[in-house]
């Protein structure tokens, strides 16, 4: 089951690390997802798979046992206690497998997410021009998307303001990013306003 936030078109579409890692802390059945997560990814860890982090060293051996009970049903009120503890500190794999899922369930988020630049479910970032030139996100542009996910729509100056930044290095991302259709400008003259497009 895939997860993915429901905060209006202009949020970031999907459970950040943060969302997760509370959320870990009070659904049971979300921990036991999440378990089901990580110990996938675990095996494939050990299996030789490339890429792919599952439990560190010594939460492996925390977990082993509470793991094994709750995905067979039989976790004690002590296993849960382990798990609360422990799996949080993964939210940051259990979020991106959950965003890759929501993904491939939903191929709509992917148009969506490439806003954010957010990855694929075939492992490409979706702001990607074509498979062979990819166009990264700079640091710029990263925060502008932060700052205007969390405000909705601001003016320039707003937004400079808000980044502490010179002024021309954002006017002209700001461009830039309006030119390549990742950002909306609505307005005239000092009533103009950035926006995240839907």
């Amino acid at each position: 089951m895939a997860e993915h936030s429901d905060q209006g078109s202009n949020s970031y579409p999907f459970a950040s690390r943060r969302q997760v890692a509370e959320r870990l802390r009070t659904d049971r059945a979300f921990l036991l997802q999440a378990v089901r997560i990580m110990c996938e990814r675990n095996a494939a860890r050990i299996e030789g798979a490339s890429g792919v982090t599952g439990w560190g060293s010594s939460d492996a051996r925390k977990v082993e046992g509470p793991a094994k009970r709750l995905l067979e049903g039989s976790a004690s009120e002590e296993d849960f206690a382990v798990l609360i503890c422990v799996v949080p500190r993964y939210s940051r794999p259990i979020a991106a497998e959950l965003r890759t899922e929501a993904m491939r369930d939903d191929v709509r988020l992917q148009a969506v997410a490439k806003r954010f630049g957010v990855q694929t479910p075939e492992g490409q970032t979706t702001n990607e021009a074509s498979e062979d030139a990819a166009e990264s996100v700079s640091p710029l542009e990263a925060a502008i998307n932060g700052f205007l996910v969390a405000q909705g729509k601001a003016r320039s100056g707003e937004i400079v303001a808000a980044l502490q930044m010179e002024r021309q290095p954002v006017v002209d991302c700001l461009r830039r990013m309006t030119d390549q259709g990742r950002l909306r400008r609505t307005g005239q003259g000092g009533g103009t306003y950035y926006e995240i497009p839907v």
